[in-house]
């Protein structure tokens, strides 16, 4: 396991602002995932403000569930989140939507999905888009539902037929289904 996490916090400035929204849709995602105050911190506050906390944050949650599991097989699978989705737009979009931008849609579309499915406690989808639209992150696609399914039964991370997803059950707590 690494001993050592640096950050030079000064270059996220060097950053065109799409690729510090892209990067948000990581740190919002830390938030939906486990983090209730970090969610309501970026809710309420500037985050250029909290880029120390912020980042601490989101690397001691990252440090938390890889050393818990380190081979991928239980609760680190949680960082997954809005991912299996995104990881499909990336590749129907030949990769023209970014990582970051499709990660953000994948939240959207999985808290929406949750609620709808009886799956998540609490419907997070308006404040889900609102912290993305914060960051001028998109919460939609172009992409239909059967291409994405398609898409999606080619995960690298599927069990046989079977895909895990993690689904939010109210913003800081997550599972695996």
């Amino acid at each position: 396991q690494p001993r050592l996490v640096l950050c030079d916090i000064d270059t996220l400035a060097t950053l065109p602002a799409q690729e510090f929204s892209s990067g948000m849709a990581e740190v919002i995602k830390y938030g939906v995932l486990s983090d209730t105050q970090l969610f309501e911190l970026l809710e309420n506050e500037d985050s250029h403000e909290h880029l120390k906390e912020i980042i601490y944050r989101c690397v001691a949650s990252k440090k938390d569930l890889v050393m818990a599991d380190e081979f991928d097989t239980g609760a680190r699978q949680l960082l997954n989140l809005g991912h299996t989705l995104a990881h499909a737009i990336e590749k129907l979009s030949d990769f023209t939507i970014g990582h970051g931008h499709a990660v953000a849609i994948g939240l959207a579309a999985v808290a929406r999905c949750a609620y709808a499915a009886g799956l998540a406690e609490e419907d997070m989808f308006d404040r889900i888009c609102n912290l993305l639209h914060k960051y001028d992150l998109p919460t939609s696609c172009e992409y239909s539902a059967k291409d994405l399914c398609q898409m999606i039964l080619r995960d690298k991370k599927r069990s046989g037929q079977t895909i895990t997803l993690v689904i939010p059950r109210r913003i800081g707590d997550t599972y695996l289904y």
